[in-house]
């Protein structure tokens, strides 16, 4: 879960919640897929979490409380009664709008691996994989003749077809190219999905590649598909590209710039401060690249 804090949204802000001389700091879950109605606060150095519904306060480490913890979210949970509990259910609600399009910058990516993709709906989590109603002329992917076989005088069945993209953010790369995932679904239907495979698709040939099929698929046949898709939608692949570009101006230097935290975190952590240095200048850790 990424929180996103309350004054990262663009001005004009609301005055920080002021609790026993404190102001109380705000976070909030960005997910569009998610509907915690939670709000994560922090006050006097203290994480605690509200529960948006019934205004509960609790210490967001589960620990035992002290005295001191019991009576702070006592207090807190007083101010929220009083009417403060209005003015974060409002914040929420402001952070999951903001969070449609930046809960990603938020995230962590440091994990993802050179050579993995990663889903456009990963990083836009408010949006789903787009399907369009298609007309067979011939067996759908996963069909057979008798599947599709149909009485005399009696039209054609459609179906829904759609693909999911993911894109390769790596830093030292730049393949231009998009992986769909294709499913496809009965008409009206699109919660009935089921995989199909996967088709590369290079931005520089223009054209389609398939690359794992389901094993009740034909793999001419689903290439078939994306070519029918690609003739009837002809402004898809520039749809494509441009969220190509947007990861790769976007979120290409975050995951880079994650990498270098994450590995600056593991050399302090694997030195002692006063080890010599690994850099071989002969200064302790402390005192060169450790400073």
């Amino acid at each position: 879960m990424a929180l996103i804090p309350y004054e990262h949204l663009p001005p004009p802000h609301d005055p920080a919640i002021a609790i026993a001389g404190q102001p109380l700091q705000e976070y909030y879950c960005g997910d569009a897929r998610c509907d915690c109605a939670t709000a994560h606060v922090l006050l006097g150095g203290i994480h605690m979490t509200v529960d948006l519904g019934t205004t509960h306060v609790e210490l967001a480490d589960n620990r035992q409380a002290t005295p001191a913890h019991a009576a702070l979210t006592n207090t807190v949970r007083a101010t929220l009664r009083e009417g403060a509990i209005s003015t974060l259910r409002a914040h929420y609600a402001t952070v999951r709008e903001f969070g449609r399009e930046q809960h990603f910058r938020y995230m962590d990516w440091s994990a993802v691996k050179a050579g993995e993709f990663v889903a456009w709906e990963q990083v836009f989590r408010h949006e789903s994989t787009p399907m369009w109603k298609m007309t067979p002329t011939e067996p759908a992917a996963g069909e057979t003749s008798k599947d599709a076989a149909k009485t005399e005088g009696e039209p054609a069945q459609g179906f829904l077809f759609g693909i999911a993209d993911s894109y390769c953010i790596e830093p030292k790369c730049d393949c231009q190219r998009v992986i769909w995932s294709a499913v496809s679904a009965p008409a009206g239907q699109p919660n009935r999905a089921q995989g199909l495979g996967t088709v590369e698709f290079s931005f520089v040939t223009g054209q389609p590649a398939v690359g794992r099929h389901a094993p009740n698929v034909n793999p001419n046949q689903l290439f078939m598909l994306i070519h029918n898709l690609l003739r009837a939608q002809p402004q898809l692949p520039g749809i494509f590209q441009q969220r190509y570009t947007l990861l790769r101006e976007h979120l290409t230097p975050i995951l880079a710039a994650q990498r270098r935290q994450r590995s600056e975190a593991h050399r302090q952590a694997s030195f002692g401060r006063n080890d010599p240095c690994p850099c071989g200048s002969g200064k302790k850790y402390k005192k060169c690249h450790g400073s």
